[in-house]
């Protein structure tokens, strides 16, 4: 799962769907994939959903609440969106702030 969700040419609708389905995949088999959840949150693009998105699904899962490199990276998501667009310039990029550039070799 990891290795697929952090492909740049993952071809999805949207990151709100492979945020989703990183917390359907873990809720599966949570006992065994629970402690990879830091490791896959990594790789979900929060920072290119919505605001509204965040603070009404994410903020509030249950599987975030107790992990802190998962509090992390929804408070890096919050604070990209409270960025002005000038500011945005300025501050460090990393993954999760570059939209995927899809390739249609894998779908979610």
């Amino acid at each position: 799962m990891v290795k697929l969700i952090s492909s740049n040419e993952l071809t999805v609708p949207s990151e709100e769907k492979i945020f989703e389905s990183v917390i359907r995949w873990v809720k599966h088999d949570l006992d065994s994939r629970k402690p990879i959840l830091p490791q896959l949150m990594e790789h979900v693009r929060l920072p290119l959903t919505s605001k509204d998105y965040i603070l009404k699904n994410v903020v509030d899962e249950p599987l975030l609440n107790n992990c802190f490199k998962c509090k992390d990276y929804v408070i890096e998501a919050l604070y990209f969106h409270l960025l002005k667009a000038d500011e945005l310039i300025t501050v460090p990029h990393n993954i999760r702030t570059i939209p995927r550039q899809p390739g249609g070799i894998h779908k979610v």
